[in-house]
């Protein structure tokens, strides 16, 4: 026992140790929200594409390429642990046989969505450690504790290390990248470029709008060579390390992001497209000007994309000191400073000129954007500290300021998903109180019934873990199925001020339609001041069939969603004069 410790541990890895350990606490609790329900509709997009790409009989290039929306890396990250999964299941006899894997992704798609869920968690908490080590290589320790404490407990972080979608694990490409471009501008060894490289193709394939990381890298190769004499374009550029450089880039992206290289006439436009749709925006989902990030005058989202501005992600105290951080290492502008400002700069100015308003697109540079805040922090106790144990204090009040209230909200914000979603409350009700076969109109964010209408493909999965049986008043089993209608949700999502054409008020008249499921997700946008002043036909056409609902259906029920995840859900039956003929599924 003794040889085991030697060595009294270092108080900095102590601390190290603990936030770590608190950081996936928070991470996990709560991973299994809406068991077995699946409510992220991006997680459902990636894991479905995960799970094509497994299903070797039907690949071919289209699957391979991946979803227009993001790039293909992360979904085959999900494939590669899907695929561990399967192979533990053979060996093990889980599955007695291959089809039972397929049927068991057929029915059973939560667990698919929760290995997704557990792969960011342990990402997202890896990066708060690799944020350490880099911001020790260009500062010193008490920065990097300060910094890691920040992302540790940061809400955006917190919240989307839940989900099993794109975000974490771009930040976690993003952090690590920079972290070997702290080597390199530290050390200047081959390896640290090639590593920098490769986490960077790595990035910008698992999401585009990081690309800028590529700048960043340039400035650390700069600074790393240039040093204090003159050193020319030539000789920075054009040398050994810089071709290798290049070269895992470049590989790295095309290995990851096989379209790129293999159909470029399909990549560019697909490329071209999300960006065009970014600057276009969603109605509804905007904000003021470039600076509403950060005064919060957008929408503030729902459900996974609530508390949409830098002050609800990253808590106001940390915003502010980061900000006044971001100012202090401009004017102090040192080679360090310079290259942990690069980034966040560079991204913010991407996105803040986009209509399109979401949080999720900045957290890639928000360690590093946060880590100017400990530098700040840092640089004033040192001011006005004397002893090293004033600075020490006075660092530990300060952490805890910001830190403390940042971990309650983290810790409450994990018993919020443990509670029963209001959809899964409605899916409940509709299935205790409404015929099976009945027809039903919905919105975006429905309760998730199985849906017997081919016709109509709702986005997001057709149902999660097979059919709905209850058992009847006889004791025999009975499969709920419903025929959901769609009320035109997508077109009124987008621009350019207009009337559609399909109105859903004859949507409902013309396919007999019996209730209709009003959620508050949808239905807000609607009614928010900007977008009545930029969509007036849109918005007034929506808001004209909200009021038609009202005045020509009973509500029976509702969900508030006060205490509990999910929209607030609205449930009413249409009058029966103004149905043709009520029919359910058997009907003739």
């Amino acid at each position: 026992m003794k040889l085991l410790f030697r060595e009294k541990p270092k108080p900095a890895a102590v601390i190290m140790f603990v936030m770590l350990l608190l950081a996936l606490a928070v991470r996990l609790y709560g991973i299994d929200f809406g068991k077995p329900y699946l409510y992220h509709i991006d997680e459902w997009k990636l894991v479905n594409q995960a799970g094509h790409l497994l299903d070797v009989k039907h690949l071919n290039k289209d699957v391979l390429f991946g979803l227009g929306t993001y790039p293909p890396f992360f979904t085959y990250l999900l494939a590669f642990a899907y695929g561990i999964f399967a192979v533990v299941g053979l060996v093990t006899g889980f599955f007695p046989s291959m089809s039972s894997i397929a049927e068991y992704y057929r029915t059973n798609p939560f667990t698919f969505h929760f290995i997704g869920r557990l792969i960011c968690v342990v990402m997202g908490t890896a990066t708060i450690q690799i944020l350490y080590l880099a911001i020790k290589n260009l500062y010193n320790r008490k920065v990097a504790i300060l910094s890691a404490l920040f992302l540790a407990f940061m809400f955006i972080h917190v919240r989307n290390s839940h989900y099993s979608t794109v975000d974490i694990p771009v930040t976690f490409f993003i952090v690590t990248a920079f972290y070997f471009m702290t080597r390199i501008i530290k050390e200047n060894k081959s390896h640290h470029y090639i590593l920098a490289g490769v986490f960077s193709s790595l990035a910008i394939a698992t999401k585009y709008n990081v690309v800028f990381i590529v700048v960043t890298l340039l400035l650390a190769i700069v600074f790393a060579n240039k040093r204090e004499k003159k050193v020319s374009l030539k000789q920075l550029f054009v040398n050994k390390k810089v071709g290798i450089t290049a070269f895992a880039l470049a590989f790295t992206f095309l290995v990851a992001c096989p379209i790129s290289w293999i159909d470029t006439g399909k990549f560019l436009p697909i490329f071209e497209k999300n960006l065009s749709s970014q600057h276009k925006g969603k109605v509804g989902l905007g904000g003021k000007d470039f600076w509403s990030y950060i005064t919060g005058e957008q929408w503030q989202g729902f459900g996974h994309t609530s508390r949409n501005s830098m002050a609800g992600a990253m808590g106001q105290p940390l915003l502010v000191m980061s900000l006044l951080g971001m100012l202090y290492c401009g004017v102090r502008h040192r080679r360090e400073d310079l290259l942990l400002l690069s980034f966040p700069i560079l991204l913010y100015m991407l996105h803040g000129n986009m209509s399109y308003k979401a949080m999720r697109h900045l957290l890639p540079a928000l360690p590093l954007f946060a880590s100017t805040a400990a530098v700040l922090l840092d640089r004033a106790i040192e001011k006005v500290s004397r002893t090293a144990s004033q600075k020490t204090a006075i660092m530990v009040m300060c952490a805890a300021v910001i830190a403390v209230p940042a971990g309650i909200d983290a810790s409450r914000f994990d018993r919020f998903l443990t509670r029963k979603d209001t959809r899964t409350l409605a899916k409940e009700w509709v299935e205790n109180n409404i015929a099976s076969g009945t027809r039903i109109a919905v919105e975006f964010y429905p309760p998730q019934v199985y849906n017997s209408n081919e016709a109509f493909s709702i986005i997001g999965p057709k149902t999660p873990q097979g059919k709905s049986v209850n058992s009847g008043a006889d004791g025999r089993t009975e499969v709920k199925e419903y025929e959901l209608f769609d009320t035109q949700y997508l077109e009124f999502f987008w621009g350019p001020d207009r009337l559609i054409t399909e109105d859903p008020v004859q949507i409902i008249k013309t396919k007999d339609i019996e209730y209709v499921i009003i959620d508050s997700w949808t239905s807000a946008r609607f009614y928010q001041e900007d977008v009545m002043d930029e969509y007036p036909l849109l918005s007034g056409q929506r808001r004209d069939f909200y009021d038609w609902v009202k005045q020509n259906c009973q509500l029976l029920t509702d969900f508030a969603s006060n205490e509990r995840p999910g929209p607030v859900l609205s449930i009413y039956k249409v009058k029966d004069d103004l149905l043709v003929k009520p029919r359910g599924l058997n009907a003739k």
